[in-house]
């Protein structure tokens, strides 16, 4: 009989039992199908849409060559939350047009230049006049669900095409979840995997599944929090009903980007920011607890912002800080602190705090993608977050490894690449969901 599997404490019900020792495996040379056991089955290919942009003016005279671009990535997904990014090797450059308000057709390299990986186009030497019109197809992502009858038959559950964010389908009833499959954007000549081995995926179709697209269904154990002990005090306080005074301190992620609606963050049953899920969630667990947010974040800071802003927080006497940074500090553009420098700012911070009565809870960054952002993800992988643990050892504090818990989406047959709203930086509600239910596993009744 299949089991329930909880994702962690509160979040996902996947169904999964003993796969009668079968594998999902990608055909040879990859194909849209793959196989299991004995049979092959073949997967639909990526649904194809036309994206649709316009500049109204084109790139003025005074601006440099470059300044100004259309982007093809729409502005916001389907419940009209921003996408603050870039669609990454989504589009089909053969199928770009290009044209003025007349519908005269501008010519690529000739009139403006066309980035294949995040699908945006810049005026070239301002040969671009009046309103412009872009237009390209791009294929849509998608995860599909590879199933098991009671008999040990494979079959394919079919999942929706989206822009961002796919979801894996739950299984039929009577069915055992196998493996998640992700039918990327990108045809199998762009898929960043093989970007220093394109050799290894030679004959294969447009588009195809290869190893890195199959995530079997063997969940990994959820990510304990990380000296849990250190919260007791706040703990105690929940559990007894008594007031207790929640700062938090972080970047754009702990704003709520790209949440739904995340700037109307409530706090309550319909949040969908992470910080918002999290204090949800202490309330429904803690009723009798008078639980208050003090708030210090703010989009695309380093921790420089909280060097400034801890004064003004431990003012108000928070029992519990909860701080977020790294993501910036690891942008070249944005962070001026080496990563022991971090480390440095990051224990004073802790030191403060704990001196001040309060108790410390850091939260680590979500990966990024490594395929853009001039390595910023390998950065904060390599070079902050070891720091970031290190200093939370020595300084007292506890620690919420998203960054572990969010590469085991793997196990639970969801590539978590796949989850990063703007195919950079933000998760979306489902990340937003990992973040806070990660969180609150230092929490327990």
């Amino acid at each position: 009989m299949p089991t329930r599997l909880f994702f962690s404490a509160t979040l996902i019900a996947v169904s999964f039992a003993p796969a009668f020792g079968q594998t999902v495996q990608p055909t040879v040379p990859p194909s849209l199908a793959v196989k299991v056991g004995d049979a092959v089955l073949n997967l639909d290919p990526p649904e194809i849409e036309v994206f649709q942009a316009a500049d109204r003016e084109g790139n003025p005279p005074e601006a440099p060559q470059g300044n100004k671009t259309i982007g093809l990535t729409p502005l916001y997904d389907p419940t009209r939350t921003h996408i603050l990014g870039s669609l990454f090797r989504t589009f089909r450059p053969e199928t770009l047009k290009v044209t003025r308000e007349d519908g005269t057709a501008y010519q690529r390299e000739v009139d403006f230049t066309f980035n294949e990986e995040n699908g945006t186009l810049a005026n070239k030497d301002g040969r671009l006049q009046g309103k412009v019109k872009a237009q390209a197809e791009g294929a849509l992502q998608r995860l599909d669900l590879i199933q098991l009858d009671a008999s040990g038959k494979p079959s394919v559950k079919k999942g929706t095409s989206v822009w961002v964010c796919p979801e894996l389908p739950e299984p039929d009833p009577g069915h055992t979840a196998l493996a998640g499959v992700y039918l990327a954007p990108w045809r199998t000549a762009r898929n960043p995997f093989y970007d220093q081995n394109p050799e290894a995926i030679a004959g294969a179709g447009e588009y195809a599944v290869t190893e890195h697209e199959i995530a079997p269904i063997r969940p990994a154990d959820p990510v304990p929090v990380v000296h849990p002990e250190r919260l007791e005090k706040t703990l105690a306080r929940l559990r007894a009903g008594e007031p207790v005074k929640i700062a938090f301190m972080g970047d754009s992620i702990l704003l709520g980007a790209e949440s739904t609606r995340w700037w109307n963050d409530q706090y309550d049953a319909n949040s969908k920011t992470w910080k918002g899920r999290f204090v949800h969630g202490l309330r429904t667990r803690f009723p009798q607890a008078k639980i208050e947010v003090v708030e210090a974040y703010r989009g695309g800071v380093p921790i420089a912002y909280a060097e400034e802003k801890i004064g003004e927080v431990l003012a108000q006497k928070p029992d519990l800080v909860v701080m977020s940074f790294g993501v910036n500090d690891a942008d070249p553009g944005l962070g001026k602190k080496t990563p022991e420098q971090f480390g440095e700012a990051l224990g004073k911070l802790m030191d403060q705090t704990r001196a001040a009565g309060g108790e410390f809870l850091f939260v680590t960054p979500f990966p990024l993608i490594p395929w853009v952002g001039n390595g910023q993800g390998e950065r904060v992988e390599r070079q902050f977050l070891p720091v970031m643990k290190t200093t939370a050892d020595a300084h007292g504090a506890a620690l919420v490894d998203v960054d572990a818990e969010y590469r085991n989406l793997n196990t639970h047959g969801i590539p978590w690449w796949s989850q990063n709203h703007n195919w950079h930086n933000h998760p979306g509600d489902f990340g937003h969901r990992v973040y806070a239910e990660t969180a609150l596993r230092g929490f327990p009744q």
